[in-house]
């Protein structure tokens, strides 16, 4: 026969402070501009320059990152494809935006309505 037998509680309960209502500290960022936004935007600058402004995926990752130094450069340039339909790989994009036309050999212009 077991004499002594002590059991360890299946769960532990651990101390927590509860923090009144008032008291609480946001720390969810304010919203951020969707890669396309940026491409878009920097677009737009490019072309507010030069009427008709014919500008490559380098040039606008160049331009936006004076804004937006968090940007990675191979997402950046993906977006700049899937903004452009006659982009021959936009078709592999989920996020199909049409604000772009693709001119070919890398080169792109705003959209004009």
């Amino acid at each position: 026969m077991v004499k002594d037998f002590k059991l360890k509680p299946s769960s532990v309960m651990l101390p927590i402070e509860i923090v009144p209502e008032t008291k609480r500290i946001r720390t969810r960022k304010k919203a951020r501009k969707t890669i396309h936004d940026i491409v878009l935007e920097t677009a737009q600058r490019i072309s507010k320059k030069e009427d008709q402004a014919v500008f490559s995926a380098k040039d606008l990752y160049i331009q936006a990152l004076e804004k937006h130094p968090e940007l990675n450069k191979k997402s950046f340039n993906a977006y700049v494809m899937s903004s452009a339909p006659e982009h021959t790989s936009w078709k592999h994009f989920r996020t199909k935006k049409e604000f772009l036309t693709y001119l070919g050999k890398g080169k792109y212009r705003l959209k004009t309505a």
